[in-house]
């Protein structure tokens, strides 16, 4: 690892888990109004899902909808030009079959005072310290234990600056409260209710991590219908409540499918 240049790059997932990296000097820098350049070429039923910058050293963390983790180098990513489609994730972890991978989570480190939060789909949600996953397996960990016909929706970092935990469901509810209401808790536990369903038929469907009340967050609904709001407008409450409602529904508008800080 010591002979590998520590240099940025752009990491790039599609839907159908194919992934690469770029060096991100493979990208000029242009003036507004520019055309751009083809960030990747994808297979025909094919899109980016994600992407994002990190640097060669970097461990990668993948957290599937079956509670497990993974980890991946940056530099074990194969190097493609801008135009090349990658390579099957499948071929560089050990993912089980039907595993779906929900959170990719790059970091510098494993420093103990940041923390991984889990969050699933039945309004779980379970901290633990960054540390307990720095002993590095080829087949991966079991990083949270599930309920029955429960699963991983998503995970976030927290560190020293995070003071929130927000989390919202798909019929419009969205519950705001203090990271400190959650205790740090070994892989092998189940976590603590983070939300409290009105409606049985209810779920999860995204979570984020806010460092201040003055960000933003933008929610979306299934018939593309986006909501920008502060969080401040988000009543703080305790742990395991209903919350607030984050966005009223209608047909025309469907149920909340994600978000995202702006």
């Amino acid at each position: 690892e010591d002979l590998i240049p520590n240099e940025p790059m752009v990491v790039t997932i599609t839907h159908n888990g194919y992934v690469k990296r770029v060096p991100i000097k493979s990208y000029e820098r242009q003036k507004r109004g520019g055309k751009g350049k083809v960030a990747v070429t994808t297979h025909d039923d094919d899109f980016i899902e994600r992407f994002f910058v990190s640097n060669t050293h970097d461990t990668l963390m993948f957290v599937t909808n079956m509670g497990q983790l993974y980890w991946l180098k940056v530099y074990k990513i194969p190097e493609g030009s801008r135009t090349a489609k990658g390579k099957a994730v499948v071929n560089l972890i050990n993912l089980r079959p039907d595993e779906k991978i929900m959170a990719i989570i790059p970091t510098p480190d494993f420093d103990e005072s940041k923390s991984l939060v889990f969050f699933t789909r039945n309004g779980i949600i379970k901290r633990t310290s960054l540390n307990e996953f720095s002993n590095i397996r080829s087949n991966g960990v079991r990083a949270i234990v599930l309920d029955d016909a429960d699963e991983i929706v998503t995970a976030k970092i927290a560190d020293v600056q995070t003071q929130y935990i927000m989390i919202f469901t798909s019929l419009g509810q969205c519950i705001r409260f203090e990271l400190e209401k959650t205790r740090d808790q070994g892989r092998s536990t189940r976590g603590v209710r983070g939300i409290k369903f009105k409606i049985d038929t209810d779920i999860v469907v995204d979570a984020d991590v806010i460092d201040s009340e003055e960000q933003e967050i933008l929610t979306v609904s299934e018939k593309g219908i986006g909501k920008r709001t502060t969080i401040e407008e988000y009543r703080l409450t305790n742990r395991a409540g209903s919350g607030v409602i984050a966005m009223k529904l209608s047909p025309k508008t469907g149920n909340i499918v994600g978000e995202v800080l702006v």
